[in-house]
């Protein structure tokens, strides 16, 4: 794809539109023809690709988004208390059901009983005590290193010791071969408390690039990090919208261009102070293969939020 030149106005039509994939819900963002060949529909899985679930120490289990993306993943970590979510938001029989890949974090909010419930079950359980990170990043951190072994997982265990000596805002972050084929989804990341909130955002931009897809999951919204460049959002009607924003979060975007909003973005500015496009809406842009959606082009990352329907948050939709 062709590197969008900030110095000129050309309009989006003077682009290559073709080989560029959606960005949906389930955090499909790309900017390069390399990323062109998944899919993700309804029952479909890409070659390769795995989908993990983290599940947060919030009221989010149970109702249409847990039980969607939970069938839909192939690893699940609670992150610390999230495991009590996970055990008191189940029934007897179903909890036996939903059994967690492992459970990380610093273990001061889970309890006793849970821990010996799921360990008993089978299920790992990761402490880790690094006051400079949060249960989430523990989460993503193991994440990054499922999977990986041999020379491969010495070389990662080195670059971690070597990180632990610098403070967190410092750490380097660095893709996997295994990272780079894991789509995240953090189910209870919005809506919650809002320094929380913020923090689950703040790592949107800390693990860009790291993995595949990393997602933000509230009971109202879903959010992830469109990098700089162009990209193509195309909505999943079931679940989503038609309300969205762009959020230029903790810098400014220099400039941005839409197709496909209620009121588009024209090559203005974006910060916090200034311009910020919320409460935004999605009438859709057609393109040449007739899928409809949104183009954006920016300068720099921004995050990308749309609301999710109301009939999605309903415990009828157990799948």
């Amino acid at each position: 794809m062709p590197v969008f030149n900030w110095r000129n106005r050309r309009d989006f039509g003077e682009h290559d539109a073709q080989g560029l994939v959606a960005a949906t819900a389930a955090g499909q963002q790309y900017g390069s023809e390399d990323d062109s060949d998944g899919s993700d529909e309804e029952g479909e899985k890409e070659e390769g690709v795995e989908n993990a679930l983290i599940i947060l120490n919030t009221d989010c289990v149970g109702g249409g988004l847990f039980y969607k993306f939970w069938a839909h993943a192939s690893v699940r970590i609670c992150a610390d208390g999230g495991a009590n979510r996970l055990y008191d938001g189940l029934g007897g029989e179903e909890r036996e059901q939903f059994l967690p890949s492992a459970i990380k974090g610093d273990l001061d909010s889970v309890r006793p009983e849970v821990v010996a419930w799921y360990k008993a079950k089978g299920c790992r359980v990761v402490k880790n005590g690094d006051v400079d990170t949060n249960d989430l990043e523990k989460c993503l951190e193991l994440l990054k290193h499922t999977g990986e072994g041999g020379n491969d997982q010495r070389q990662q265990q080195q670059q971690q010791q070597q990180q632990q000596e610098l403070p967190p805002w410092e750490r380097k972050q660095h893709p996997t071969r295994q990272s780079l084929r894991t789509n995240v989804f953090v189910l209870g990341a919005l809506g919650q408390r809002f320094d929380h909130a913020m923090a689950s955002c703040h790592l949107l931009y800390r693990y860009a690039g790291v993995f595949k897809r990393l997602v933000l999951l509230g009971n109202e919204s879903v959010a992830f990090l469109l990098p700089e460049g162009r990209n193509w959002v195309e909505p999943d009607g079931r679940m989503e919208g038609p309300l969205c924003g762009l959020i230029p979060l903790g810098r400014q975007c220099r400039e941005i261009r839409t197709r496909g909003l209620k009121w588009d973005l024209r090559g203005e500015s974006m910060e916090f102070g200034g311009l910020v496009s919320t409460s935004n809406e999605v009438v859709g842009e057609r393109r040449e293969d007739g899928r409809e959606g949104v183009w954006i082009e920016t300068s720099d990352p921004v995050i990308w939020t749309m609301a999710l329907k109301e009939e999605w948050r309903k415990d009828f939709l157990h799948v």
